[in-house]
C-alpha cells in the first residue's frame, strides 16, 4: 500500500520529510488570483508554479496559441495583436 508522500522510498528520511512539509506549506495558499486566456476568465482554484515576477498577481494573462504569459493586460494586447501563430499548439 503506498501512502503519504514518502511513497517513493524515502522512508524515514527526515530531510525529505522537512522538505515535502515546506512544500506542503507553501502550496497551500494560490498565488494567482485569475487567469485570462483569448476570451475566456478563470478564477484560479489552485496554487501555481510560476516563477517570482508571476507569483502572487491578481489577474494573469496567457496567450492561447503561443501559451506565453503576461503579468499585464497592455502586454497581453500586444502580444496578441502581434502574434503571427493563429493555432493552438
Amino acid at each position: 500500500v503506498l501512502t503519504g508522500g514518502n511513497w517513493h522510498g524515502g522512508g524515514n528520511n527526515p530531510d525529505l520529510a522537512e522538505l515535502e512539509a515546506e512544500h506542503h506549506e507553501i502550496t497551500k495558499v494560490k498565488n494567482v488570483g485569475e487567469i485570462v486566456m483569448g476570451r475566456h476568465r478563470v478564477e484560479a482554484w489552485y496554487y501555481s508554479p510560476f516563477p517570482a515576477p508571476y507569483s502572487g498577481v491578481d489577474t494573469l494573462y496567457i496567450c492561447e496559441y503561443t501559451l506565453k504569459y503576461m503579468r499585464k493586460a497592455g502586454y497581453y494586447r500586444r502580444h496578441c495583436g502581434t502574434c503571427p501563430v493563429r493555432t493552438p499548439p
